[in-house]
Formats: structure tokens, sequence, C-alpha cells
């Protein structure tokens, strides 16, 4: 440089840190109604990684990349559950009648909606399971106080 008065404008003013490795979005279970008006628990899991290529992607796309995965992924669930009953979606979680499961639906949907950001989706798996309901009643003088699953 030559002697004088110089000013350096900063190309970047925030940086941003995203990790390579493979990380995870769990979801837990929320109770959705299905076509036939019955209704399942479903939570999933969602595993995802940002590739070399998507990182600059991925850092401008949105403020908040975990925050966004989180908005995304609840958004999956509920128009899959809405359009199948409860034995169908029995059948699907069990990959019956040469239809797609509800893993590769679910993946297929995650992977189209993250890929706009960077994000690659290695794995989206629900866990499933009945709605329970448990009612548990303390009967005084009767078995030690220990409460009773109804």
């Amino acid at each position: 440089m030559e002697p004088g008065f110089h000013v350096n404008v900063p190309l970047f003013s925030t940086i941003e840190d995203f990790s390579l490795l493979k990380d995870a979005t769990e979801f837990e279970p929320v109770v959705l109604p299905t076509k036939d008006g019955k209704t399942v628990a479903i939570g999933f899991v969602i595993v995802w990684h940002i590739d070399e290529d998507n990182v600059v992607r991925a850092a401008t796309s949105t403020d908040d990349l975990v925050g966004m995965i989180g908005e995304v992924g609840e958004s999956l669930l509920p128009p899959l559950v809405l359009m199948h009953t409860y034995d169908e979606i029995l059948d699907r979680v069990r990959g019956g009648r040469n239809l797609k499961t509800v893993n590769e639906s679910l993946m297929e949907d995650a992977q189209d909606l993250l890929r706009e950001f960077g994000v690659t989706v290695d794995t989206a798996r629900i866990n499933f399971g009945p709605v329970q309901t448990r009612v548990t009643r303390h009967l005084h003088g009767l078995n030690d106080g220990v409460p009773v699953v109804i």
C-alpha cells in the first residue's frame, strides 16, 4: 500500500458457522385426526446435513436454519395423515399393498421442501403409535396407596 488515507470496507458483516456433519431434528409426537375421524400420535425425526456445495445457499436463505427446519418439519405430517384412514396408515407403516410407506412419503416431502435451503435430508422416519389414554387412580386404603392403571 502506498502512503496516505485508506478505507477498508468489509465484504462480510457476519459469519455463520455450519457443521457439515449430519445433524438431527426430532419432533415430539402430535395427535392428528385421520380421514375416518380416528386419531394417531405420530412423532418423527429428520436426519440432515449441508453439502459443501450448498453452504452459501444455507447461510443466505434464512436467518435461523435450524428453526426453519423445525417449521418445515411441523408442516409435513398433518396433510400426510389427513388424507388416509387409520387402517391405511397402519398398512402404509408396514409397507403393505405396494404403496409407498409413510416414511418414504415423509422423506420425499422433506427433501423437496428443504432442498431450496441447501439442506440435504438423509433420513426421515416416524415414531408411530395409537393414542392411548391412561387413567390413574390412587385407591386409599387399597393396594397400599399404589396407583392403579385402569
